[in-house]
């Protein structure tokens, strides 16, 4: 037998030493090659290395048999019968258990592989493979918000019983398999599908089960009395239903959690490398670039360390109308980190489950005994850090709990603040009483909470004269301080129930009522028809705004009923809707105008100097206005508004602080709740699915995803209808010979489609372009766009006019552009767009 490797001009005369040679001289790979057979110019080729050796030792076996050579048509006739039925075998196996040839061939002895697509990928040589994939199996069913786990276990049994059957047929069928080695793995394939959830076919062996593949870690509940809290870790063998009689916390394996999910692949050195990047910017994009974290890197110069930020808010899981509404109200409490990569901040992956409370153990005993636990972990995290493996090299990682997130009442809440705006000192920021409030139309630096005033307000022990209702367990975290946490949601602040809500509906009732510029149903109507236009969903699926009679007032007034999403996409519409309708010079129409300027300048993604100022004197101008035209004091929230600049430069930008995602996370603890009938210890309910959960994403690495997806298909962008018009030169170093394009690619969790339009802001001119193509060239990917002229910027619409395109088209990288995707809006008989900076973040 000849060398199947080309170059090499030796022969062999038995198997043994053709092996050794393959091995010893040219080291072949036992998996992942390409075995092509020599003998007697046999065209079998395989891609595993034990098939090849059985191929060739039986290929020797029939040469040295003398009645072989006699029968040599006759035997090869069952020599090929023998292997087809082995193929088919073989395949039949594998397509039960989900798996293509091709998957087949290329598996490796891993247990676990990550594919291009976040998948898992299954050897099903081993019958443990099969185990694995069943476990993902299980686990994927837990990933569902509207199974339960005794659902789960009834769903294996009812497959259980298939491929049981499954089973027996085909162990009936293969009766006369007379391979030894074919007959002994099919064995074991056929008791495996017998038995296919045996080994975690309850939750004590599903949870001993994946503790073993340490990826799963049960949470503990974090026992209160009146005198002494008491940790008891869960054991997976008690009373599922148990539910101590005392209070309280399920507290979560927080040190697992983040070892884990940065020891995933890329994650700590992306989150190291993009940390690096944003403290090199000279303005303030990111918590990092804040005073409060130079304040505490300063502590720890020679160490590495990562903020984290707490999030806590309560959410109903009865029924709202129902009698038992509120009674099982459960306060969620999780925690992310500030500085992974943008695009991933919004998955709800990312967003990690801290512990879970009943809101009516808050008011039973305080949140600080229920919480001091999760405190003390937290700080053991910071003080002690956790050691990972780096490049061979073992690094320690501070994380620091450094900021709380939350809405007002729950922050408030967690901090040991007066609860509610009717207090008299409701400000957790400054001393300012409620009644001077009202008129505030700026902060005032000298009423500023520092520790000083607040410990003397601890002294004096009085809420209604400090705001102060007790000392807060979070003063106990070495990095962390209850005046120090510069922390606001501008989902509430802004959007819901918030400074628009109080703003337009003023402004409506003028255009409306008042003066009669529009009707609601116009009003209505113009929604519709910029809904068709837009790409913002929340536009078109928001419901009309109607109307109600204030009997007080003795007049009408219009109502929202709009989610904070819904709100925020219909402020930034605002101009387009009824500017055309509007006189220039109203003041209202000024004050509008002065509003939705102060939101965009708001949610900036980046601060400068400047920028500060000019926000600090549009907060003053909008309140200014809003008191002397309406005649109104001013609310809360419009006081919490004074407070942005300062709070932007202690904590970045408030934009990231938006709790749109953190909110969306108990969508599906809530949808959970509702279909299952526990109530005895439903934060126990919860954790253990947000393990499974955690568990499931871990196993599929689900926390950072691929950056590009689309339907791309190979193409020569020579012979494409547009390339003629392509201005040159082009500053790109793409080929165009050998491109994949596509008429729409989601990048990022941003969907960019043909016919959208990209801005540019370049030396103060507003550059438009229209996608024509996406084109992925390697790794980067890059936009063929047609360049449209722009107006000017109108101010009364506060948007810019389209003109016309200039069929003259530019490729660009992606990232060359300002903000999302666009569509052009024909207002007035004119095409206009508003660009959407403060859109970049996904919720």
């Amino acid at each position: 037998m000849n060398c199947m490797i080309v170059e090499c001009s030796e022969s062999f005369s038995s198997a043994l030493e053709y092996f050794v040679h393959l091995e010893e001289v040219h080291r072949i790979p036992k998996y992942d090659f390409r075995y092509e057979c020599t003998f007697q110019n046999c065209p079998q080729i395989f891609n595993q290395w034990q098939r090849f050796k059985k191929h060739v030792v039986n290929h020797k076996f029939l040469a040295q048999q003398p009645s072989v050579h006699n029968q040599n048509n006759d035997l090869n006739e069952q020599s090929e019968c023998q292997n087809s039925k082995r193929r088919r075998l073989d395949t039949h196996l594998i397509e039960n258990a989900g798996l293509s040839n091709q998957q087949e061939d290329s598996a490796t002895n891993n247990t676990i592989q990550s594919t291009h697509k976040d998948e898992l990928t299954f050897s099903f040589e081993d019958p443990e493979q099969t185990e694995i994939a069943s476990v993902n199996f299980t686990l994927s069913m837990h990933m569902r918000h509207n199974i339960t786990r005794k659902d789960v276990y009834f769903i294996q049994s009812e497959v259980n019983k298939i491929t049981s059957k499954l089973a027996c047929a085909i162990e009936d069928l293969t009766l006369d398999v007379t391979d030894a080695e074919v007959s002994f793995k099919l064995k074991k394939h056929l008791c495996t599908m017998k038995n296919l959830f045996k080994s975690f076919n309850t939750d004590h062996k599903l949870f001993k089960y994946l503790e073993n593949l340490n990826c799963f870690a049960l949470p503990s509940i974090i026992t209160t009395t009146q005198d002494q809290i008491v940790s008891m870790p869960i054991d997976a063998s008690i009373d599922f239903e148990f539910e101590p009689k005392q209070n309280f916390l399920l507290l979560m394996p927080l040190e697992f959690q983040i070892k884990a999910f940065f020891n995933s692949p890329n994650i700590l050195q992306a989150t190291l490398d993009n940390t690096s990047k944003l403290k090199q910017s000279l303005d303030i994009k990111n918590f990092v670039n804040g005073s409060l974290w130079r304040s505490i890197e300063n502590k720890y110069q020679n160490d590495i360390i990562l903020p984290v930020w707490l999030y806590s808010d309560e959410f109903e899981i009865n029924d709202s109308l129902s009698s038992h509404s509120s009674r099982h109200s459960v306060c969620g409490i999780y925690y992310n980190f500030p500085t992974i990569p943008e695009h991933y901040k919004a998955k709800l992956s990312n967003i990690l489950v801290a512990g879970m409370l009943k809101k009516q153990d808050i008011k039973n005993v305080g949140i600080n005994r229920l919480i001091n636990e999760m405190i003390s972990k937290f700080k053991e995290i910071e003080t002690k850090g956790i050691l990972f493996d780096v490049n061979g090299q073992t690094i320690m990682i501070r994380f620091v709990l450094s900021l709380l997130q939350g809405d007002n009442l729950g922050i408030h809440t967690m901090l040991m603040l007066a609860g509610g705006f009717n207090a008299r000192f409701y400000c957790r920021f400054c001393k300012r009483p409620k009644e001077l409030l009202k008129n505030d139309t700026h902060e005032f630096s000298d009423y500023m909470r520092n520790k000083t005033n607040y410990n003397e307000d601890l002294l004096i022990a009085n809420q209604s004269e400090t705001g102060i209702s007790g000392n807060s367990v979070f003063n106990d975290l070495p990095s962390f301080h209850v005046v120090e946490n510069k922390s606001v949601d501008p989902m509430h602040d802004l959007f819901s129930q918030g400074i628009c809500k109080f703003g337009l509906t003023e402004v409506l009732n003028y255009c409306i009522f008042k003066k009669g510029y529009i009707n609601l149903k116009q009003l209505n109507l113009q929604r519709q028809i910029i809904a068709k236009t837009c790409i913002d969903e929340e536009l078109k699926r928001m419901p009309d705004i109607g109307e109600i009679y204030l009997p007080k007032q003795k007049h009408k007034s219009v109502t929202f009923k709009m989610t904070s999403s819904e709100m925020r996409c219909f402020v930034h519409y605002f101009t387009l809707l009824i500017g055309e309708f509007v006189p220039y010079e109203d003041m209202v129409w000024k004050y509008c105008l002065c509003l939705i300027n102060l939101i965009d300048l708001c949610l900036k993604r980046s601060f400068s100097n400047s920028d500060i100022t000019r926000l600090k004197n549009e907060i003053d101008a909008h309140h200014r206005m809003f008191v002397e035209l309406f005649e109104k004091d001013l609310k809360p929230k419009h006081h919490v508004i004074t407070h942005y600049p300062t709070i932007i430069e202690t904590s970045g930008p408030v934009a990231n602080m938006m709790c749109f995602r953190n909110e969306a996370k108990h969508r599906g603890f809530k949808q959970y709740a509702h279909v299952t009938s526990s109530r005895k210890n439903i934060c126990y309910t919860l954790c253990i699915k947000a393990s499974l959960q955690f568990c499931y994403d871990l196993l599929n690495q689900n926390f950072f995803t691929k950056e590009i997806v689309g339907d791309f298909e190979s193409c020569d962008m020579k012979c494409r209808h547009y390339f003629d018009k392509i201005v040159q030169p082009i500053q790109t170093n793409i080929k165009f010979e050998n491109v994949n394009c596509s008429s729409s690619v989601e990048f990022k969790g941003t969907l960019y489609k043909r016919g959208s339009f990209l801005v540019k802001l370049e030396n103060s001119i507003m550059n438009l372009y229209e996608i024509v193509e996406m084109v992925l060239n390697g790794e980067e990917l890059y936009v063929v766009c047609d360049f449209w002229e722009v107006g000017i910027y109108n101010n009364h619409f506060l948007a810019y006019e389209a003109k016309r395109s200039t069929s003259q088209l530019f490729i660009f990288e992606i990232n060359f552009f300002d903000g999302p995707p666009l569509k052009l809006n024909f207002i007035s008989g004119r095409f206009m767009f508003r660009v959407k900076n403060s859109f970049n973040n996904c919720y």
